[in-house]
């Protein structure tokens, strides 16, 4: 019995002492992140990805996957709420545009210059319904993804705060907010690498016309470029903070197996120490075990818990035995 304690509460302190890892993910939208953890084994790791939350909130809304489409069809119906308010009040368009409030405003003073004219009337009205109509589903997006990034975070929190290993999946195009992350994460006492995950901008671009097509979320080509050139700006940040634990991979569709092939022996020595999926799992049930073997003992420290254990018959005599 004594051994059988003893084991465990080696068993179970080895587990807590191993250091714990973050790996994070970058990369432009399309380069394949999600392909890459698959390839290289790592999706049994929790992952913190505010798609997680952004995609099924857009579905929820009953606005789809196809951001593209959102915002070419809000750009539509304002450029067509634009000419109209232009020919009505004789007016041309300054080079920074005509933001929302001053197309209200415009909106105002035309329709009080089509007076009674029911026909001017139902085309300023019916156009800006549809400017309206299009501009809160681009409002609504934003709104989801706002709240996808705030429960990514929360999660990200949560993990942290268990002591468990995960992965933080985005595209890193901003280096400030990867540095200073890393930074609190190894203030927790967290073994920290990222994975780059590489690929030309045109592949980035058809993979995402090829998501769309099949139904995923796609982002417009413009949005792809900016996204692309953002993270890939701060490769050479990230090798020097990452240092020996930043691992490129170059994700082109002939390239990806054997960049993969060539990275892992170095992702698996970052990840050596980790422990197995199985320990954690273990863990709540080693000690609900110990707790009951406890119950009966007579050490109300033993175990890794470092509190009292419940002992019923403490000051009792067995059945049979002689004494008061």
């Amino acid at each position: 019995m004594k051994l059988l304690m003893e084991s465990w509460r080696k068993y179970l302190k080895e587990e807590e002492s191993q250091p714990r890892k973050v790996i994070f993910m970058a990369g432009a939208p399309g380069a394949g992140k999600s392909t890459v953890i698959n390839k290289l084994g790592l999706e049994n790791m929790e992952i913190v990805n505010p798609d997680e939350f952004y995609e099924p909130a857009l579905e929820k809304c009953g606005l789809g996957k196809n951001i593209q489409k959102i915002k070419q069809d809000y750009l539509a119906a304002r450029d067509k709420l634009k000419e109209l308010l232009k020919d009505i009040l004789r007016l041309e368009e300054p080079e920074d545009g005509w933001k929302h409030d001053v197309l209200m405003d415009m909106y105002q003073n035309a329709f009080d210059d089509v007076g009674n004219d029911r026909s001017f009337v139902y085309n300023l009205e019916t156009t800006k319904g549809e400017y309206d109509e299009q501009r809160q589903k681009v409002i609504t997006q934003v709104t989801c993804f706002n709240q996808a990034q705030k429960d990514a975070k929360s999660k990200k929190a949560r993990l942290a705060d268990e002591g468990r290993n995960f992965i933080i999946d985005g595209t890193g195009g901003r280096f400030a907010v990867i540095r200073n992350q890393k930074e609190q994460l190894e203030e927790m006492g967290y073994d920290i690498a990222m994975i780059f995950v590489d690929i030309p901008l045109e592949t980035a671009i058809d993979r995402q016309r090829i998501r769309g097509e099949e139904g995923g979320r796609t982002l417009d080509p413009r949005a792809i470029e900016k996204s692309w050139a953002a993270v890939n700006k701060n490769v050479e940040p990230y090798q020097e903070l990452f240092g020996d634990n930043f691992f490129h991979i170059s994700a082109a569709d002939e390239e990806m197996d054997d960049s993969i092939a060539q990275t892992m022996t170095q992702i698996d020595a970052f990840l050596n120490q980790m422990s197995e999926d199985f320990q954690s799992e273990l863990k709540p049930r080693l000690q609900k075990q110990m707790s009951r073997l406890l119950r009966h003992g007579g050490n109300q420290t033993s175990g890794p818990f470092n509190k009292k254990a419940p002992i019923d018959y403490r000051g009792s005599k067995p059945p049979g035995a002689s004494g008061g």
